[in-house]
């Protein structure tokens, strides 16, 4: 019976040419979990085929209740279309699939948006409205396209011109642009743009409907609005990065998510919508301060409920998201593998101990939790983490393996909900969330393609 295919994620498209690997079916089985290698990608159905080693596939085969495949011949998992197929280990052999097609049918489209170049979360801010079917335009300096956080790879699906902001002549262009345009994005310091002779004052002057968002990492005002800081300063400053602590060790988060993308980007994004949104209602637009910490801040409102309704303790050691209880935490597996367990709820944490083989004390008996989480974690470490994901399949135990950045696109669960697409050799996570109607869909980033002179654009979107 043939592999069930996926729907179409990109009506319209003409199917890409694939690579194929001439070495398909070997495999190099000391490679381990983690030198997985993305040999091509179907956009159609955004299928992905990478060398799996038979480490993985033995982990999948067993988690899944099928037997594991022989010297390296492609598999299908869960039975839904998603076939790996083996091939040796050759970085950099391949010419990976890239998207071809202009996107013209998301949600956003006919939206026009004028993005001043920079860095971290204004350019994400930026890709995203692109691959949700906005116009953006990228106000690049001449020869300034590589940076950190920025420049080609996030200019993906946009079109990037080049002006002198330090020329009378540049100006006026970059006002003739934003005047025929509904939105304005920039990220440098508070002061910046009003120099320029750009700042929201002038430009909503001449364009009373423009919105006009600012993202910065302490915001227009207040006593750090001028002071340099990073994304691990301004969830410092929240209130909230204790909570990632472990004891008698630092505060650790992963970087760029929680500040820069989440209380940042994201933030700057809805608040964006929501000027738009209203300025249909009172033809008037209006400045997003969108600050860093403030994000950070405000998406530590859950937090904040709990507290108030005496499910979060401030003693570490009676908090259970605090990395001190034997049920919510990552633990160590025999191979140095990492396992996430996050059974709160009774029943979740009865079919935790269940499938452990333990008969642990009550749940809520804090005073055992020393003892209890070193008990656990003994038993974890006991076998490697196939073993444990075998375990736990099919389970509401609230267990899942901790994989890295080249397994988690090979994962069942991503492929099944076609997470991931292939670009400049790598893949890249797909545009979230997903619509039923007018999907986003990610545009090309052509590297060092750029404008000669303004006004004339390289449009670098699905062609």
């Amino acid at each position: 019976m043939p592999p069930i295919q996926p729907p179409n994620q990109f009506p319209g498209r003409t199917p890409p040419i694939t690579k194929e690997a001439p070495n398909a079916g070997k495999v190099d089985t000391k490679a381990g979990l983690k030198s997985l290698k993305y040999i091509s990608s179907d956009l159609r159905s955004t299928e992905i085929r990478c060398a799996i080693p038979q480490s993985v596939d033995r982990m999948l085969a067993a988690s899944h209740g099928r037997s594991s495949t022989e010297n390296g011949e492609a598999s299908s998992l869960l039975r839904l279309g998603t076939r790996y197929r083996p091939a040796i280990d050759t970085p950099g052999r391949w010419d990976m699939v890239e998207p071809t097609q202009r996107h013209t049918g998301g949600p956003l489209s006919g939206l026009k948006i004028v993005e001043f170049a920079g860095i971290g979360p204004a350019p994400f801010a930026g890709l995203v409205l692109a691959d949700f079917g906005a116009d953006v335009t990228v106000v690049e300096r001449p020869g300034g396209e590589q940076r950190l956080g920025g420049g080609p790879l996030l200019n993906r699906g946009k079109q990037v011109v080049q002006a002198d902001l330090k020329s009378s002549a540049g100006i006026a262009q970059v006002r003739e642009l934003v005047a025929a345009s509904d939105a304005l994005v920039e990220g440098f310091r508070p002061g910046v743009m009003e120099r320029l002779g750009l700042g929201p004052d002038e430009l909503l002057g001449a364009h009373p409907r423009l919105v006009y968002a600012r993202l910065t990492g302490w915001g227009q005002t207040g006593p750090l609005a001028q002071a340099a800081g990073h994304d691990i300063n301004y969830v410092a400053l929240s209130g909230l990065m204790p909570f990632a602590a472990r004891p008698a060790q630092a505060p650790t988060l992963p970087a760029t998510l929680l500040g820069d993308v989440g209380g940042g980007a994201l933030m700057m994004l809805f608040g964006l919508m929501c000027a738009l949104w209203e300025a249909r209602r009172s033809g008037r637009g209006q400045v997003v301060d969108a600050a860093i910490v403030d994000g950070v801040a405000y998406m530590g409102t859950l937090i904040q409920a709990l507290r108030a309704g005496g499910h979060w303790s401030d003693d570490p050691a009676r908090n259970l998201f605090m990395h001190r209880s034997p049920f919510y935490d990552c633990f160590e597996c025999a191979d140095g593998r990492w396992l996430s367990v996050g059974a709160i709820e009774a029943p979740f944490h009865d079919e935790l101990m269940r499938r452990l083989e333990l008969s642990p004390p009550a749940q809520g008996d804090v005073a055992m939790w020393p003892s209890w989480r070193e008990i656990v974690a003994a038993r974890i470490r006991e076998h490697p983490l196939d073993h444990w994901v075998a375990v736990f399949e099919g389970s509401d135990a609230c267990v899942a393996p901790v994989l890295d950045v080249h397994e988690a696109p090979a994962h069942p669960h991503h492929q099944a909900r076609h997470n991931f697409f292939m670009q400049h050799g790598q893949p890249w996570p797909m545009p979230a969330p997903k619509l039923s109607r007018t999907p986003a869909a990610p545009g090309s980033a052509i590297g060092g393609n750029i404008a000669a002179e303004f006004p004339r654009p390289v449009d670098t979107r699905l062609e």
